[in-house]
């Protein structure tokens, strides 16, 4: 059994996992139309879609969203051409959030969610003998936040984001287990924002985050052996992220749309994984993943059956960043990955409360593959998310 291979798995989820839509699905009123948000979110979640948007608080409002998603995945694990799933794995989703107005052109903030929280295990892994293949992984964001109002309609914002991640990874055969639990804290993210009403009814959005890499340390623990020293990196990339959101029939229909884009092709392209010996040189091993640079396209609707009730409805549709030649089990599969959102909302004087889910899918046949065997790749998820917000 390999001492390295379960702990660079973890890794590569890690790094793929924490942008994607998992990590997306963290306020419901968005989550109910596809993700969007970078345009119009008004509640305590603005920070995570883009902090310029706090500019739309009257005096505060606050927001605690909670709920969970779950993904399978699909690959070749027992040779080549051979198709197998691994077992939910359900991973809790939250944000809890705030801001409060201090003046006509000064609002404040603090937001605390996950980037990631999933992990996929493969059991009766035949080529481990009936054993096991697991990773489950988490990774902790927040952000204070500020934004500045230069005009009544054009607002700027800039955050600060410390991230903490952790995983966890287990390779096992009937004889032998070998575990991995890293994790790391970056301190010097940045994000910024902006915010433009050209008109009542129209609002655009832009939001850049800056790469941010974590350095991981922990330990691998095999069956007889002492726990060994392990160490890696994690870089999330740099990503921009732009929108738009229309009103009309006097504001009882919202329309929106947005796209994103994610440098993975020029910001992280190996995994190197350390982990020291007893009594030898440590042993490292470097893998490169030649990864792309992921697109996002999303839309969704509101409609206000009710004045006090909002029914929703969304799509995504994404190039995964993962090249055709470079699928891996934990990996996203290459090629797009689609997904349909519904939600409702009840609206109350000074309390909404919103309910969204989403089910995603995906896959592609990777013939020829430089880290797997050849085969199929694909990825089931659903998310359903629960927030309720105050605000006044």
């Amino acid at each position: 059994m390999s001492r390295i291979r379960s702990a660079m798995c973890a890794v590569s989820v890690l790094s793929l996992l924490a942008v994607s839509r998992e990590a997306l699905a963290i306020d419901a009123r968005s989550v109910g139309m596809g993700n969007t948000g970078t345009s119009f979110v008004d509640s305590g979640a603005a920070i995570y879609f883009n902090p310029a948007l706090m500019q739309q608080t009257e005096s505060y409002a606050a927001t605690l969203a909670l709920g969970g998603a779950s993904a399978v995945a699909q690959g070749p694990v027992d040779g080549p051409k051979t198709s197998v799933s691994s077992s939910s794995a359900p991973a809790p989703l939250f944000l809890a959030g705030a801001q409060y107005r201090l003046s006509d052109r000064f609002v404040v903030g603090l937001a605390l969610y996950p980037t990631l929280g999933i992990g996929a295990d493969y059991k009766n892994v035949t080529s481990l003998q009936g054993g096991e293949l697991k990773t489950t992984a988490v990774a902790l964001e927040a952000s204070p936040a500020v934004s500045f109002a230069i005009t009544k309609d054009l607002s700027v914002a800039v955050g600060y984001r410390t991230t903490y991640a952790m995983l966890d990874t287990v390779q096992s055969t009937p004889s032998q287990k070998q575990e991995t639990s890293v994790s790391g804290t970056n301190w010097l993210g940045l994000q910024v924002g902006a915010f433009y009403r050209p008109i009542p009814a129209l609002r655009l959005g832009l939001q850049y985050r800056a790469q941010v890499t974590d350095d991981l340390s922990g330990n691998t623990t095999t069956t007889g052996s002492a726990p060994q020293p392990t160490t890696s990196q994690l870089s999330i990339p740099h990503s921009l992220r732009g929108g738009a959101a229309l009103s009309l029939l006097d504001d009882t229909l919202l329309l929106a749309v947005e796209g994103q884009w994610t440098n993975f092709s020029s910001s992280w392209q190996k995994l190197v994984v350390v982990e020291q010996q007893p009594n030898t040189a440590p042993s490292t091993s470097t893998e490169v993943l030649n990864w792309v640079d992921a697109y996002l396209l999303q839309v969704g609707a509101e409609y206000r059956v009710h004045p006090m009730v909002p029914l929703r409805v969304g799509y995504e549709i994404e190039r995964s960043q993962v090249s055709s030649q470079s699928a891996y089990y934990f990996f996203p599969p290459p090629g797009v990955i689609q997904a349909v959102h519904v939600g409702a909302g009840l609206i109350l004087p000074h309390l909404n409360v919103d309910l969204g889910g989403y089910y995603e899918f995906g896959g592609q046949e990777d013939d020829v593959t430089k880290q797997g065997n050849p085969g199929y790749y694909g990825l089931k998820g659903i998310a359903v998310v629960l927030s309720a917000t105050l605000h006044g």
